[in-house]
């Protein structure tokens, strides 16, 4: 009867023992999987963020790129606004000089035709005379008179003299009248020059307009871009140094479990040990032999039943572990389709046309439903909503640009270009800007000085930069 209760007893405590042994290993294990859940997840989202600061990082380096690319091309447009003052400024002042010798001009052809008006009047009145007497008559009459020889003399070269005096007062007034004619011909080829250097003028303001305009509006963007991607690079910074502060207190909070689970299974094996030692000195005293086997095989029972509470453990943290995928759909090219019915671009010039005046013009502006919503478009931007008005497709409203424009529809000679088709233009690089083509040499655009306007391909500056791409995207 003793030994059975020393048994009983026995089993007992070891079961006790098993039982907490089991529950701290299970607890702890389950503690330290979650926090190595956690870590992971940490550990994915500062890759993800990382991933996304090297994007940024590059965007970045690619606007700082562009930006200096501009402030090159801006340095270039600046020698030449100061070749085109320097020569605006040399014209101006030949043409206050061409004015100044314009007046002088008119003066002496006011003087020249004074001296003629002068001299007609003394032909007119000779003429007049020499009619009445006879012009040989008259001067043979004169000679006929003399009363003596030395008389004759003085009258002949009387005579002579006033017909020497008549043929010089005809050469010069042959001579005034060819200086007359060069002189007023003089004039004209000054005030025609004149007017091309005005017209000069005015086509370099405008190029300068043009390009000015458009570079200062691209500088504009790139800065406002590298603003915001500094920004989200500092949002994104901040994100990683909380993740990695996280990290360390996840890792300081494993340490502290291992230390903690260490003295426990240090303060376990002692108690094992212990109890071990008195139950063997109990047992010894009962039964040596049964009590042993008992306890030997009570004890591989409990190690597996703890060996597959672990395994149930890690393959439960092991379920959990899995990562959820974000799936990218690229986007789809628009259609290289010609699209059908005349209608649709009469809808599209309609609609462009209704914001003439009303819509500046915004660099990069016209992807987004608040950009749209104010009729804030760039030139390709514009181009892509005039037509989605009229239900034709030109493309996504993000990846809309020159580039893609260009590559739709199907090219036609600027010759035979018609309503409707795409017009492109050579600006800050090929291509760079687009236009709806009207007729009569018109365009309806978005361009960086006028906003939405209707423009003529006859400007100096659209003429120069026009170098016969048209794509007809309907028909």
């Amino acid at each position: 009867m003793m030994n059975k209760q020393m048994k009983k007893l026995a089993f007992n405590t070891l079961s006790v023992i098993g039982i907490s042994s089991l529950l701290f290993t299970y607890n702890n294990q389950a503690f330290a999987e979650d926090l190595h859940s956690k870590k992971q997840e940490i550990h994915n989202q500062q890759a993800q963020v990382q991933s996304e600061m090297n994007d940024k990082n590059a965007e970045l380096s690619e606007l700082q790129a562009d930006a200096a690319s501009l402030l090159e091309a801006m340095d270039s447009i600046t020698a030449k606004v100061k070749d085109t003052n320097d020569k605006m400024a040399e014209t101006t002042k030949d043409i206050a000089d061409t004015q100044k010798e314009m007046d002088d001009l008119k003066q002496k052809i006011s003087d020249t035709k004074k001296r003629i008006a002068q001299r007609d009047e003394i032909l007119k009145n000779r003429a007049r005379a020499m009619q009445v007497n006879g012009s040989s008559a008259g001067y043979l009459d004169v000679l006929m008179g003399a009363e003596s020889f030395g008389d004759f003399i003085d009258r002949a070269v009387a005579v002579s003299t006033v017909v020497k005096a008549d043929h010089n007062l005809l050469e010069e007034q042959k001579k005034d009248k060819a200086q007359l004619e060069e002189s007023e011909q003089s004039v004209q080829d000054k005030m025609n020059q004149l007017q091309d250097d005005k017209k000069k003028i005015e086509d370099m303001k405008i190029q300068l307009k043009y390009q000015i305009a458009e570079k200062e509006a691209i500088m504009k963007k790139i800065k406002e871009e590298q603003i915001q991607t500094n920004l989200d690079l500092t949002d994104l910074q901040n994100q990683s140094a909380n993740l990695s502060s996280q990290e360390k207190a996840i890792l300081a909070e494993e340490q502290r479990q291992a230390e903690l689970a260490r003295k426990r299974a240090e303060a376990a094996r002692a108690a094992k040990a212990a109890e071990e030692k008195a139950r063997a000195e109990r047992a010894a005293k009962a039964a040596k032999s049964a009590h042993a086997s008992s306890v030997s095989s009570h004890s591989s029972n409990a190690s597996s039943h703890s060996s597959s509470a672990s395994s149930h453990s890690t393959s439960s943290s092991s379920q959990s572990a899995g990562e959820s995928i974000t799936h990218y759909t690229a986007p789809i090219p628009a259609s290289n389709t010609i699209k059908k019915g005349a209608g649709a671009i009469e809808s599209a010039i309609s609609a462009g046309s209704s914001i003439v005046g009303r819509s500046p013009y915004n660099w990069g502006g016209g992807r987004n439903s608040t950009d749209i919503a104010n009729r804030s478009f760039d030139c390709s931007s514009f181009v892509r909503w005039a037509y989605s008005e009229a239900g034709v497709d030109l493309g996504g409203i993000t990846s809309t640009s020159t580039n893609t424009l260009v590559g739709l529809g199907k090219p036609v000679s600027a010759s035979n270009m018609k309503r409707g088709d795409l017009v492109f233009f050579d600006t800050y690089k090929t291509n760079g800007h687009v236009g709806i083509y009207l007729g009569n040499g018109q365009f309806l655009d978005d361009n960086s000085s006028d906003g939405v306007s209707i423009d003529s391909m006859n400007n100096p500056y659209w003429k120069a930069t026009f170098s016969g791409v048209v794509r007809r995207v309907v028909e």
